[in-house]
């Protein structure tokens, strides 16, 4: 018997995880945001390994909005998804993320061989599971094999799907010791992608699952309770600005170093009071693969502006990933606006409307035809000797 064997035998014993495909460009394993622009503008995905920041304006509801797509892709594939924050409650927060109209309440129930062997339908179909008109029939949702799922804002997640043990919520406001908010996320996070580290060859660099983090408004005051006592417990009352930041840097530079080893994705929302400095938020877009911010109409010189009144704000593309590749991702233009809708958040070109002014731009369009004798008659009141 010979010892030989194909190369790619061995590859093909094991399939990627559930919810990922392989990129057309630079083959990396890319997994779906939950917004389709966002997954284009990504490069068909966000790829596994990789750290996507949103920064948020203060009491702006946008990118949370963006960060609740994201979980709940993963419940629908059913991935490992955990949620950490420091300054609210995690699990109240999932319980607000938007359900998907992708749902497919399959009947658990045993089939009569007789029966199938007397149904008689189209070979398209007959894979395809039982369906029942009945929702919730079973004790967990069952979702479509779609890459990217769609989603209704307007409705919240199944109970039944986020009390699964795929789904974790870290409150860090419950921490009772005196180590440092960021060291104890840490080491979470390190504990939780234990399972989910790269495989060795032979076969695929991945595991048999993907675990999706979220990580609620990284570097808040509330990150910064432990950091910013005394030695005898009590809090000052000035916050160290340049240490907030440091330990920011210093949170995602370990964090990269992870998700690297790991096939795992994260997606960090950074609040806008230590993103002020230019030269402090330049270090922290080193520390990512890509970087997006909403920028809301509210309270600016855009709110009433009559090209803007459809919109709710810029959507700005800050950094392109270039994960496994030297070229980053291109897009066809940087013009981006998104408006949140009652279902959906929906990110789309910005292009100024055909009419701006309230009259008409042609306003002898509407007046009346002269008649034939007038055009037949010589014109005896001519003013210019160019008129005819």
């Amino acid at each position: 018997m010979s010892s030989f064997r194909r190369a790619g035998d061995a590859r093909s014993t094991r399939k990627a995880p559930p919810g990922t495909r392989p990129s057309l460009s630079t083959g990396q394993l890319l997994t779906s945001m939950g917004v389709d622009a966002i997954d284009h503008l990504l490069g068909g995905g966000i790829a596994v390994g990789s750290v996507v920041l949103l920064e948020a304006q203060p009491k702006s509801p946008y990118v949370n909005v963006i960060l609740k797509y994201f979980l709940s892709q993963g419940i629908c594939h059913g991935h490992n998804v955990t949620l950490l924050s420091a300054d609210t409650d995690p699990s109240k927060f999932i319980k607000t993320c938007p359900r998907s109209i992708d749902t497919l309440n399959f009947r658990h129930e045993t089939k009569n061989e007789d029966e199938q062997a007397d149904m008689k339908i189209a070979w398209r179909y007959s894979n395809l599971p039982r369906v029942t008109a009945s929702i919730g029939t079973g004790p967990k949702t069952v979702f479509s094999k779609k890459f990217s799922h769609t989603f209704n804002l307007s409705q919240q997640v199944d109970e039944a799907d986020i009390t699964q043990d795929n789904v974790h919520c870290v409150d860090l406001r419950t921490a009772q010791n005196m180590s440092s908010t960021f060291d104890q996320a840490l080491r979470f996070i390190r504990n939780a992608i234990e399972p989910f580290k790269m495989l060795p060859e032979p076969g695929p660099l991945v595991s048999e699952g993907v675990h999706r983090i979220g990580i609620h408004a990284l570097g808040s005051s509330a990150w910064m309770l432990n950091d910013n006592k005394d030695e005898d417990g009590s809090y000052r009352n000035v916050l160290d600005e340049k240490r907030q930041v440091d330990n920011v840097c210093r949170f995602l530079h370990q964090l990269r170093a992870i998700a690297r080893r790991s096939c795992s994705v994260f997606v960090v929302t950074v609040p806008d009071s230590i993103l002020h400095i230019a030269e402090k938020r330049y270090q922290i877009h080193l520390l990512v693969d890509a970087a997006f911010r909403l920028e809301g109409f509210a309270g600016t010189t855009y709110d009433n502006h009559p090209a803007l009144k459809e919109h709710h704000g810029f959507f700005k593309v800050l950094k392109r990933p270039q994960v496994g590749t030297l070229v980053p991702v291109t897009a066809d233009t940087a013009d981006l606006v998104f408006k949140l809708k009652k279902k959906e958040l929906a990110i789309e070109k910005f292009h100024l409307p055909p009419e701006l002014s309230d009259t008409p731009s042609r306003p002898q369009e509407d007046a009346p035809l002269p008649s034939s004798r007038t055009l037949c008659q010589p014109n005896t009141t001519k003013k210019d000797p160019l008129e005819f």
